[in-house]
C-alpha cells in the first residue's frame, strides 16, 4: 500500500472515531465500553491494523527525516498497536479503560478528545493528498 493510501485510511478511521465523540457523546462512550468488552472484536481490529501496517511497510520500511518518514514511523506504531491489540486484547482494553474512563465522563473532555482526533484526521488527510 502506498503511503498516501495509508495516510488517507488512518485519516478516515480518525474521522470515524472522533466525530461521534463530538456529536453524540453518550452513545459514543456506551459503544466504546461495549466494544472493549468484546475480545473477538478487539482481535479483529488488531489484525486489521497489522494488515494495514504490513502492506504499507512492505513497500517502504525505513524511517527518514521527511513527511514520508513520518508516515513510515506511524505505520510502525500502527503495527505495534495492532499486534498488542490482537495478541493481548484484555490488557489493551484494561489500559484503554484505565486511561480514558475518568476523562470521558466529563463531556468537555470527550468533546475535546473528539476535536483533537478530527484535527489529526484532517492532518492525515492533507498528508495523504500531499504524498500522492
Amino acid at each position: 500500500m502506498a503511503l498516501s493510501s495509508f495516510s488517507l485510511t488512518i485519516g478516515a478511521l480518525l474521522y470515524l472515531i472522533g466525530l461521534p465523540l463530538i456529536f453524540s457523546e453518550f452513545e459514543a462512550v456506551a459503544f466504546r465500553r461495549r466494544f472493549l468488552k468484546d475480545e473477538m472484536a478487539l482481535r479483529i481490529v488488531g489484525a486489521l491494523l497489522v494488515s494495514l501496517a504490513v502492506t504499507t511497510l512492505r513497500r517502504q520500511w525505513a524511517i527518514t527525516e521527511d513527511v514520508e518518514g513520518l508516515m513510515v514511523f506511524i505505520a510502525w506504531l500502527t503495527l505495534i498497536k495492532g499486534v498488542f491489540t490482537a495478541w493481548w486484547p484484555k490488557q489493551c482494553a484494561a489500559l484503554t479503560t484505565a486511561t480514558l474512563d475518568g476523562k470521558l465522563h466529563a463531556p468537555v473532555w470527550q468533546v475535546s478528545l473528539g476535536v483533537i482526533m478530527v484535527l489529526f484526521a484532517a492532518a492525515f488527510t492533507w498528508l495523504g493528498m500531499l504524498l500522492v
